[in-house]
């Protein structure tokens, strides 16, 4: 039973990927089945990832970025160099979510391969872009000059729709209508998705947010926060998160306490009644 399951999942998957059009309409059912705020899902690509000679700092960004923007991040996965793996995950976090974004693997040496792996998924050609060779041939200098290596980086599978960043030849690269291709470098991850927000969700989107901070103990606030989850039901996140930061002195507080929610109203009103609860000494509004 279990290999006659591999078998079909496998089967689905070749399907979707040589009918892109019947897997973007699966994408959007499942994107919105659940709810009615776009979702979106991030790949982290790299082997210096998953070895720990490199840190991620692109998750949070990206999370920070779509939250502020009304985007539910749903998943995060991180995966290896690997064509097999980049293309699998590919194909099924861009058919279960609104976006996809990956980052990673689109430099000029061997083991770049996001490109090559995302047109396999697709089945798509990997074809050079001049568009992308115009924009390196205007931004290069001495230093940096245009080379094999760095034409390898121009060779994208095709079609995709082209975003450039102003100061970048880089482009980030969106295939399938809604998988956008990014580098793992950090600042130049950063300018892109700062530079080109407009393409996702909307300015002041997100969802409400009322932090408290309190000297509280966490084990001394859980009555509490259930009692106020409760009252206002699944409309109003909590979470509770202990302060790992005390020696600093900007940070006295032993708990933070976040209430978030789509609902303003009545995110504040749950805030106003936790608060006295817990004895916040402290409350952020955003």
């Amino acid at each position: 039973m279990q290999s006659m399951c591999r078998n079909l999942c496998f089967i689905s998957s070749c399907v979707v990927a040589r009918h892109p059009h019947k897997h973007r309409l699966i994408r959007m059912a499942l994107s919105t089945s659940s709810s009615q705020h776009p979702t979106a899902a991030a790949l982290i690509i790299g082997n210096e990832i998953l070895s720990g000679k490199v840190r991620d700092t692109n998750t949070s960004y990206l999370a920070s970025l779509l939250f502020s923007r009304g985007i539910i991040l749903k998943r995060v996965e991180i995966i290896p160099d690997h064509l097999p793996t980049i293309s699998e995950s590919v194909l099924k976090l861009s058919s279960t979510h609104t976006y996809l974004f990956t980052s990673g693997g689109i430099g000029s040496t061997l083991d770049d391969i996001t490109y090559q792996s995302i047109a396999h998924a697709f089945n798509l050609q990997l074809l050079p872009n001049q568009s992308i060779i115009n924009q390196m041939k205007l931004l290069s200098t001495n230093t940096n000059p245009i080379n094999n290596a760095r034409l390898r980086m121009a060779t994208i599978p095709s079609p995709c729709r082209l975003i450039f960043t102003p100061g970048l030849w880089v482009p980030i690269c969106c295939v399938n209508e809604n998988v956008f291709v990014l580098p793992g470098v950090p600042w130049i991850f950063e300018k892109m998705l700062e530079a080109n927000k407009a393409e996702w969700g909307s300015e002041g989107g997100g969802k409400h947010v009322e932090t408290l901070y309190t000297d509280v103990l966490e084990g001394d606030l859980a009555e509490d926060l259930e009692r106020i989850e409760r009252e206002f039901g699944p409309d109003v996140e909590i979470g509770s998160y202990p302060n790992v930061n005390r020696h600093k002195k900007e940070l006295e507080y032993n708990v933070m306490v976040t209430l978030e929610g789509w609902d303003h109203d009545k995110v504040k009103r749950a805030a106003q009644r936790l608060r006295p609860l817990i004895h916040a000494k402290q409350t952020i509004e955003q």
